[in-house]
């Protein structure tokens, strides 16, 4: 039910339903900080409901910066289907999670076509293993963080080679037919060497230091 939205409103943002440091926030309005000097017009929608205490820290940081004509807050819907909707409204996804593999709001984004800019967790270096696919920051170094922003908004051909090479990625692993052989591959794996001994071959083996 969600239609692609062509006229954008934001050029970036970060979502979570919690919306909390942890996700990325407060890195990604402290890169904004360092953005909005070279593109005083550059936009960010937080789509999220904070808590009180983080609610203050966001508004504090808009303030202080004087980011009010540059940051919107916009609420979590309670409909998936019209987060993804409005999620649309922007060129990039900025998605800084600091916990998570990788957060499934990167796939998400790149899903509709949004290049994505996250930091380098165990998992996010893996998205880049066959061609470039996120823009990756080291962990908690906003100015990385910006510097990668200011990439998207600089390098329109960078952006569309993202946008292609992100969505082809989630195509292939949202492939119905592809996943059911992986599937059938590790269980076969699994009966062989419980049966008879056989090794399980190495490249089903799940390795998280694999980049």
């Amino acid at each position: 039910d969600v239609i692609p939205v062509q006229n954008k409103e934001f050029d970036f943002v970060n979502f979570a339903n919690s919306m909390v440091p942890a996700k990325g926030f407060t890195d990604t309005l402290q890169a904004m900080v360092i953005v909005v000097k070279s593109h005083p017009k550059a936009k960010l929608n937080l789509i999220g409901t904070p808590n009180a205490e983080n609610k203050a820290v966001y508004d504090k940081i808009i303030q202080e910066n004087h980011l009010e004509n540059n940051v919107i807050i916009t609420p979590f819907f309670e409909k998936q289907s019209d987060m993804f909707q409005h999620l649309q409204k922007s060129r990039f996804a900025v998605l800084p999670y600091k916990l998570d593999y990788i957060a499934s709001t990167t796939f998400q984004a790149m899903y509709y076509e949004m290049p994505v800019v996250v930091y380098k967790t165990a998992g996010t270096p893996t998205l880049n293993k066959e061609k470039e696919c996120v823009l990756i920051a080291d962990m908690e170094n906003v100015e990385q963080l910006a510097a990668k922003m200011l990439l998207l908004l600089d390098n329109q051909e960078e952006a569309l080679v993202l946008r292609k090479n992100a969505k082809e990625l989630v195509d292939f692993k949202n492939d119905g037919k592809r996943i059911s052989d992986v599937v059938m591959n590790n269980f076969r794996a699994i009966v062989a060497h419980f049966r008879y001994g056989t090794p399980i071959p190495q490249e089903l083996i799940y390795n998280p230091l694999e980049q």
